[in-house]
């Protein structure tokens, strides 16, 4: 959107309905797609965040490929729907995509350890920032930590929000690091803050 020449902003909504119009006359729906891919990004609120949800549900199922279904699980992260995050996830993976960046850490949110593992070996891009050796060092070793420490607690706080990308994650992280004293927690927490730049 442009008023005079100047760049004013996004009106996805008006953009989606063009599109749809598009298809609609045309039978071509790779405008819809194209202007699909990645819609989430310009969103913040949980109104939004559903309004592209129903949007993506709504193309054709042939048309559900693996780039469709990871944006699903994206927003279903950030809508707080774990559990959809992770069939959505493993749905793309399935279909060939490899570089699901957030899928080892939320099987690690989920406490399927060994899914975590074989994930964060094996995902093109995780910990691209960090040192993924010292993270599936720490993460082989979790079994042993105590799940009812406040520690672990405070871990999966920062963990769930990271994932979610609350608005206020990287301030949950200062808030709550230091309470993390547990030695295989604070390697894993030191390699997921290089990587999501939670210290910034």
């Amino acid at each position: 959107m442009k008023n005079r020449g100047e760049y004013i902003g996004k009106d996805i909504y008006k953009a989606m309905d063009l599109a749809n119009r598009s298809y609609k006359l045309t039978g071509n729906i790779e405008g819809v797609k194209y202007l699909l891919n990645g819609i989430y990004r310009d969103f913040n609120t949980t109104k939004d965040y559903e309004w592209a949800l129903q949007q993506i549900l709504a193309l054709p199922k042939e048309e559900l490929k693996k780039e469709q279904y990871s944006d699903l699980a994206d927003i279903y992260l950030r809508l707080k729907d774990f559990n959809s995050a992770k069939e959505c996830f493993n749905k793309a993976r399935t279909m060939g995509l490899d570089y699901l960046y957030d899928y080892p850490l939320l099987e690690l949110y989920l406490e399927d350890f060994e899914d975590a593992l074989k994930l964060s070996q094996n995902i093109s891009g995780f910990l691209y920032n960090g040192n993924k050796s010292n993270f599936i060092e720490a993460l082989k070793e979790i079994k042993s930590v105590d799940k009812t420490s406040e520690d672990y607690k405070a871990f999966r706080e920062i963990l769930g929000s990271v994932l979610c990308r609350e608005k206020d994650y990287k301030q949950k992280y200062k808030d709550n690091n230091s309470k993390i004293k547990d030695t295989t927690l604070n390697k894993m927490m030191t390699e997921i803050a290089k990587d999501y730049n939670l210290n910034e």
